[in-house]
C-alpha cells in the first residue's frame, strides 16, 4: 500500500443506504469493511515527565467514518499490523526505541472508573480500543506488530476514530517509521429516538 503525506488529514469513509443495496428503514446496515495505511516518521522531543527519559512523541490523525443520516457508526473488528523501522541510520550498541500504535475514540482522555492509587501521574484509558508496543534494539532494527480484535463498541455521533503511531524511550536519537496498517469492520446502527 502506499504510505499518504503527513499533512492535516481527515480520511473520510462515506457509505449512503441506497447505495449499498441496504433498505433505509433497516435498523442495521452492513457490516462494511475499510482499510487505510497513514504513515509516521517520528525522532520525539525530551521526556521531562516524572521517571521519563530518551525522547516520545505520538502523531495523532483522525479516521472518520460518516452514517447515513438517522445512524450511528459500531465498530465490530480491527485487524492489521504496525511496522517500524530507523528512516536512516542503525541503532547502536545498548541503544533502544519503544514503538506502538493505538486506536481511541473521540470520547474522553482518562477513565471514569480505573486509577493507580500508588501512582497518581499515570492515566488509564477508557476509550482506547487497542494499544499495541514493540521496541526496537540495535540487534533487531525491525518490528512487526500484528493485530485482531472484535469489539462492540458504538461512535460517538461525529464517528471519528484517532489513529494514534507513537515513539517513546527513545535513546538513538533517530526517526523512527511507523506504518500501521488497519483494516475495520463495522456497521450502522439506527438511533433511536427519545419518545415524547
Amino acid at each position: 500500500m502506499t504510505a499518504f503525506p503527513r499533512t492535516t488529514l481527515i480520511v473520510a469513509i462515506t457509505a449512503f443506504a441506497g447505495g449499498w443495496g441496504c433498505s433505509a428503514d433497516s435498523p442495521t446496515l452492513g457490516p462494511f469493511q475499510s482499510t487505510s495505511n497513514i504513515s509516521a516518521d517520528i525522532t520525539g522531543v525530551p521526556d521531562t515527565r516524572l521517571g521519563g527519559w530518551g525522547l516520545h512523541q505520538s502523531d495523532p490523525v483522525r479516521l472518520k467514518i460518516t452514517a447515513p443520516a438517522g445512524y450511528r457508526v459500531r465498530i465490530l473488528e480491527v485487524v492489521g499490523d504496525l511496522v517500524a523501522w530507523p528512516k536512516a541510520g542503525t541503532l547502536r550498541g545498548d541503544q533502544y526505541a519503544e514503538v506502538g500504535w493505538g486506536l481511541n475514540t473521540s470520547l474522553n482522555d482518562g477513565s471514569r472508573f480505573m486509577s493507580y492509587p500508588d501512582d497518581p501521574g499515570a492515566i488509564a484509558y477508557d476509550n482506547c480500543m487497542i494499544w499495541v508496543q514493540d521496541s526496537l534494539v540495535a540487534s533487531r532494527g525491525s518490528v512487526r506488530v500484528a493485530f485482531d480484535r472484535k469489539f462492540s463498541t458504538l461512535l460517538d455521533e461525529n464517528g471519528i476514530l484517532y489513529s494514534q503511531p507513537f515513539v517513546a524511550l527513545n535513546t538513538s536519537g533517530l526517526q523512527i517509521h511507523l506504518e500501521p496498517t488497519v483494516s475495520i469492520t463495522y456497521r450502522f446502527e439506527k438511533v433511536s429516538l427519545p419518545k415524547k
